[in-house]
């Protein structure tokens, strides 16, 4: 009796367990043809279809002639097809050599590569004809490897305004959240990223067909290749002749920046930063050992000084300080102080004036025609912390201009709370107003804030954005134009104006005037020198300027570091693009022909770009 109940009930769990095994059969199939079904056909797929990415030719950018500054060239690139690789270390060993890349970064590449394995992973761009070839002819060597043409991007004129061109680089794995595709390019810095969308255009896609081993069996007829969409033209408001005269002026021995504008509308038509770098390094595999030479460089050539290099703006504030007290009513045209000896002393301590004999007795006009630090001392003190604090901000000293390169920095402008976390409640005096007052201290400002300034002293107070894109033009030939944006409107009266361009008209034109050897015969000129104090160095030379003085087309600012005196270091250089500009306007005769050799030497450089005027 007991062994029957023995076999009924081993029965019993024989048939539950047959049972389970069916159930956990069927919920497997379930799983597999129903649940998972997408993943494993589309994993049946790409053992089947190879995408080959057609990246888009990169739209051109161009100067406001039309001329190019950054354009795509023919070039091959060499890819890796993760999925592809039967012995990672042996490829790298073999594939390196060839593509000039030590194995390691070569499998770091295909490794970082953590979705996606069957897309091919871009290795090695603008790789030379030649390591081509042995690719080809040696193909048996390197499985799951592939190359195609594709384009690199270059720029003609290298150096020449290569921080506001910026340059391009691949999207890495980081940035598989975006819209990109991983190992496409994408604008990193200047124009080349705020424009990217544009320029970028739309990559397209060939479908081939492959064997299990990677063997190219020909183009999927069920799925048409789709054609890349080249990327729209980018227009600038630079101007080439300008911009590569004012990279000249500076040298190779010079650092600082220049920024030169059309104060009606905000069009930037030069933009320099001293040093800099070859925008063609980044155009296709950059090597470690450049990139980490323009890195540590300690003269900091990666460092855009127009929109990044904070200064002292020295006596060019000095603008900011009249204005301020002559629209408060704590000066007006005629006021007097204490003459100039040298020097004001304040408490027990004399604060030196520029001119060790002094100015004497200066009204505001004169004050600013010869820069007398003396009377500004005076008008700081009465204008007070509150007040001047208050102005610079109205003029915009402590924001970013809002221009179309990525990445500006703004001025700083200190205020009560500022010097009480800086130096203690009780830790300063009103000692700070007498600095702040000639633009020493604790002012800083960008070359670009400062040029914006000055445009809207030029332009009645108008405030003009500045920008570097003119237009966009489509490849079907629509284009997108800029629009001039107003910013702001300068916190002074068409009569404070008036008396503070007279007075800059006075610094060049004067008889007394710091920049009077910076005159231009013909065109009437303002502007203003200065010399900002320097704690690491000799003194930074300023200068800011507008021609012709009754309607600028041209307002420009340059700084050049430790170089002394603006009158000496930097005047002449907004004059002489200044004269460049005007000689393209019409306003003054243009230049001589350049000799025959110079002509030539300069084709060699820049073969096609250049002609003769």
């Amino acid at each position: 009796m007991i062994d029957q109940v023995s076999k009924t009930t081993r029965g019993r769990i024989m048939i539950g367990i047959a049972a389970l095994v069916l159930l956990a059969l069927a919920a497997k199939i379930v799983q597999l043809q129903v649940i998972d079904y997408q993943y494993y056909l589309q994993m049946s797929e790409e053992n089947r279809i190879r995408l080959v990415p057609r990246t888009a030719m990169r739209g051109k950018i161009v100067d406001r002639e039309g001329r190019a500054l950054a354009q795509d060239r023919p070039a091959y690139t060499v890819s890796v097809i993760p999925t592809e690789v039967r012995h990672l270390q042996r490829l790298s060993e073999e594939l390196a050599p060839l593509i000039d890349m030590d194995e390691a970064g070569i499998e770091k590449k295909i490794k970082d590569r953590r979705s996606r394995k069957h897309e091919p992973v871009a290795i090695r761009r603008d790789l030379a004809f030649a390591s081509v070839c042995v690719i080809e002819e040696s193909n048996e060597l390197f499985p799951g490897v592939m190359y195609q043409l594709d384009h690199a991007r270059t720029y003609p004129f290298g150096n020449v305004a290569s921080h506001l061109i910026g340059y391009t680089g691949e999207v890495d794995e980081r940035e598989t959240q975006s819209q990109y595709r991983i190992g496409s390019m994408i604008g990193r810095a200047g124009v080349e990223r705020t424009y990217d969308q544009p320029l970028r255009g739309i990559d397209g896609v060939d479908y081939l067909e492959v064997t299990a081993s990677g063997r190219i069996l020909g183009s999927l007829e069920s799925k048409p290749n789709k054609d890349p969409v080249p990327g729209s033209e980018l227009g600038l408001s630079l101007d080439l002749d300008l911009q590569m005269l004012c990279d000249s002026l500076f040298g190779d021995s010079l650092a600082g920046a220049a920024v030169f504008m059309d104060p009606r509308t905000g069009e930037v038509l030069a933009m320099t930063s001293k040093p800099d770098y070859d925008a063609n390094l980044f155009s296709g595999f950059v090597p470690r050992d450049d990139y980490q030479r323009l890195a540590s460089d300690e003269r900091r050539p990666l460092l855009d000084r127009t929109i990044r290099g904070l200064y002292p703006p020295g006596s060019t504030a000095k603008l900011l300080t009249a204005g301020a007290a002559l629209e408060l009513g704590l000066i007006d045209v005629n006021t007097h102080f204490k003459p100039c000896y040298g020097g004001y002393q304040f408490g027990n301590r004399f604060f030196r004036c520029h001119k060790k004999s002094g100015h004497g007795s200066q009204d505001v006009i004169g004050a600013i025609e010869v820069s007398c630090d003396t009377y500004f001392y005076q008008v700081g003190l009465k204008l007070g912390l509150d007040n001047w604090t208050d102005y610079a901000r109205k003029c915009g000293f402590d924001v970013v201009t809002g221009i179309d390169v990525p990445n500006e920095k703004a001025g700083h402008v200190p205020d009560e709370d500022w010097y009480n976390k800086a130096y203690g409640k009780y830790g300063w005096t009103k000692a700070v107003l007498l600095n702040l007052g000639i633009g020493q201290g604790e002012l800083l400002v960008t070359p670009l804030s400062l040029t914006q300034f000055y445009a809207g002293v030029a332009n009645h107070g108008k405030v003009m954005q500045p920008h570097l894109m003119r237009y966009i033009k489509s490849p079907n030939g629509e284009i997108t134009r800029a629009n001039p944006v107003v910013t702001r409107q300068l916190p002074f009266s068409e009569r404070t104006l008036s008396i503070l361009v007279e007075g800059c008209r006075r610094v060049v034109e004067g008889g007394a005037g710091t920049a009077a050897r910076s005159r231009i015969p013909g065109i009437p000129m303002g502007g203003k020198t200065g010399t900002a104090q320097n704690p690491h160095g000799n003194e930074h030379a300023w200068f800011c300027g507008f021609a012709p003085i009754d309607n600028p087309t041209i307002c420009g600012c340059v700084i050049v570091e430790q170089a002394g005196h603006g009158s000496v270091a930097a005047a002449p250089i907004v004059r002489d693009v200044f004269i460049r500009h005007f000689q393209k306007t019409g306003l003054l005769a243009p230049p001589a022909p350049a000799p025959i050799e110079d002509f030539i030497a300069l084709e060699d450089l820049y073969p096609g770009h250049l002609q003769l005027r």
